[in-house]
């Protein structure tokens, strides 16, 4: 066969072969949004104005993070491609390399945007690193997710979804190889070897502009570059979680974010001293210790906290709630105190266990329970039992997740009861036993403690109010609701009466002090990209003896008060070390929360977010305004970062310093 010059179709070159990968990864891409839209319908419903408008701008953001995320993951076999596919011998080689790599590392993306769906139901953020933070217990999650229905509606099709992918990719380089077998021979005309330089330099210029996302010189594409309206959901809806996840990995490997540098520690610590009214300094211990000191004797109360899986308040009828969900809780108003503006630290259970008991905030993305070696702190449990307590802390499943059990082990508490300590047959699913059966087993323990007249402190943490819901059809309660996620709000407010109702036969019962409060809320409808019913908790004292007569209090105020304000009603003398209040003598200025790596701050009628890129939104949430008025309200905004910065700054000190213990070392 003579060789002769002969013009190679458009559709072989480089650009064009890499052009329909890229449209073909986008197309995937887009459909994964139409589902996340589709599924979260609901909260179409918070675009006030010009809904379709909306929503199309959120879909042309999120082709722009869809065609970053698809020109990174093209970018190493361009190149690849590039300079080798003009060479005689490694034609076959480059084709072989483009379509594999593409047809194992794209399915990756999906199987990240299937996992984002459930993960945004949950909590409200699209899938980062903080998803990760369970690896270590891989059983509980695994048994987690496979116990759930909802997420087997995600992991059939996406089988299908990525079989069809690798199926286009093997016939696209099956049909590529085929046309090289019969042009490998034909000789290249010096026009076409410009044209093919060209064309190549083109692509990667294309490629570098599509992987920065944006043309201004200034900055590339940013997770901020998505919030481009006042509502929250068509903001979240934009963002692709591949590049969310790969976002959130990038800044946690950051050495300037493995630790909080929000504030300079001394300026932090001033601020906080001031915040909690403290014009001396305890010597030899921390710098915002503060001796409390009481002229009533404590009689010893037993005390009972109930750390309540996802109850946000938005699911109480008492803040609005339309379908009673909630009636035990509510009746415990005569004899109970009742808090109204109480927020929690974070969004994970972790954070409301630790922050809870040992009164320090969640610090963004850390994991407190998960450290070596393990942190000490003192907190409500260590507190009683220098006391003279009996400690104990109830959960429903295995006590190994998210290091529970050794963390509260090695903090003052005697027994963890778990899974492991349950009949195997109560063993419901992977979150174990049902509310209301540990409640019953409980009672039994805690009555067997009482031979040693000792006082106790039992602490609880609920499960049933989390997927997979699954609601004992072998006691008395019935819900009035037919979804699943209000009835097992009902049966989760049912198994707190039935606590109540046994601890009422219990000779201790008339001695003892009950705590309810939330380990964090849910999501819910919200309209700012951190869900205030996320945070919002009850938070309910209830003692018929030491609370005869019922009370509401409307100051703001954060889970880290709960212990000290138990202490106070307690009448218990101790050293507060932690920046938590009594809020029965004591008031805060705001309340500020975090939402892995986001920051809220409230007053009784402004709420600021800090995201990670240290830009601020602020907002009138009692009207439930997404105009943000930060720039006409700029010193409140700047006073809420100072408060905030300050809290969590001095926290990471504290704890990095070691001043953890009720006592802490010596300042150098």
């Amino acid at each position: 066969m003579s060789l002769k010059a002969v013009k190679i179709p458009l559709w072989i070159t480089p650009i064009t072969l890499v052009a329909k990968i890229y449209l073909q990864g986008i197309l995937f891409f887009t459909i994964f949004r139409f589902l996340f839209l589709i599924l979260n319908w609901s909260q179409v419903s918070q675009i006030e104005n010009n809904k379709f408008y909306t929503l199309l701008c959120s879909f042309s953001i999120g082709w722009r993070f869809d065609t970053v995320v698809s020109t990174y993951i093209l970018a190493i076999p361009t190149l690849i491609f590039l300079s080798t596919y003009h060479f005689h011998t490694t034609k076959k080689f480059a084709i072989y390399f483009l379509y594999l790599f593409c047809a194992l590392i794209f399915p990756l993306t999906f199987l990240i945007s299937a996992a984002d769906i459930p993960y945004y139901e949950q909590f409200g953020n699209r899938f980062n690193t903080m998803a990760f933070t369970w690896l270590d217990n891989p059983k509980f999650v695994i048994g987690m997710i496979l116990g759930e229905v909802r997420y087997w509606i995600f992991a059939i099709p996406l089988i299908g979804f990525i079989w069809f992918w690798i199926r286009i990719m093997m016939r696209q380089k099956k049909r590529q190889l085929r046309y090289l077998s019969e042009v490998l021979d034909v000789k290249i005309s010096v026009k076409q070897a410009i044209y093919y330089a060209l064309s190549s330099l083109f692509l990667i210029a294309i490629m570098f502009l599509g992987m920065r996302g944006r043309i201004e010189k200034k900055s590339p594409i940013r997770i901020g570059t998505a919030f481009f309206s006042n509502y929250n959901f068509p903001n979240q809806m934009a963002l692709n979680p591949s590049f969310t996840l790969l976002r959130s990995w990038l800044d946690d490997l950051n050495d300037e974010n493995k630790l909080l540098s929000l504030i300079d520690d001394n300026v932090a610590l001033l601020e906080l001293q001031k915040q909690l009214n403290i014009t001396q300094v305890i010597p030899n211990e921390s710098p915002i210790a503060r001796q409390i000191t009481d002229s009533v004797v404590s009689s010893k109360p037993n005390v009972i906290l109930v750390i309540m899986e996802s109850m946000s308040a938005a699911k109480m009828k008492k803040y609005g709630n339309p379908l009673n969900l909630t009636p035990n809780l509510e009746r415990l108003g005569p004899n109970g105190y009742f808090f109204n503006n109480i927020y929690t630290a974070g969004i994970h259970t972790y954070n409301g266990i630790f922050s809870t008991l040992y009164s320090f905030p969640a610090l963004l993305k850390k994991h407190p329970m998960n450290e070596f070696p393990t942190p000490i702190y003192t907190g409500l449990p260590g507190i009683l039992k220098e006391n003279g307590y009996n400690t104990t802390f109830f959960l429903t499943h295995d006590d190994q997740f998210d290091n529970m059990g050794g963390f509260l082990k090695a903090n003052h508490f005697d027994q963890i009861i778990s899974q492991k300590d349950y009949p195997s047959k109560e063993v419901l699913s992977t979150l174990g036993v049902p509310d209301h059966f540990m409640f019953e087993f409980a009672i039994q323990e805690i009555s067997k403690k009482q031979f040693s007249k000792k006082p106790f402190f039992a602490a609880f943490m609920t499960g049933s109010d989390h997927g997979p819901y699954i609601i004992p059809s072998n006691i008395s309660f019935k819900a009035k609701t037919s979804d699943t996620k209000t009835a097992i709000v009902e049966y989760a407010d049912w198994a707190i009466g039935h606590l109540i109702e046994l601890a009422k036969k219990q000779s201790w019962y008339n001695n003892t002090i009950f705590i309810f409060v939330a380990d964090h809320g849910y999501s819910g409808n919200s309209p700012y990209e951190i869900s205030l019913d996320y945070h919002h908790t009850p938070f309910i004292i209830y003692s018929p003896k030491y609370i005869p007569i019922g009370k509401e209090f409307n100051q703001i105020g954060l889970q880290i008060d709960v212990s000290p304000t138990v202490l106070g009603l307690m009448h218990i003398n101790y050293t507060n070390n932690t920046p938590g209040i009594n809020l029965l003598k004591e008031s805060r200025k705001y309340a500020t929360f975090s939402s892995d790596d986001k920051i809220g701050c409230i007053n009784d009628s402004m709420f600021s977010i800090i995201r990670p890129d240290k830009s601020m939104g602020l907002y009138r949430y009692k009207e439930k305004s997404t105009a943000d008025i930060l720039f006409k309200n700029k010193s409140l905004a700047d006073s809420m970062k100072t408060y905030s910065y300050s809290l969590l700054q001095v926290s990471q000190w504290l704890i990095k310093n070691k001043y953890t213990s009720q006592i802490g070392k010596k300042l150098p």
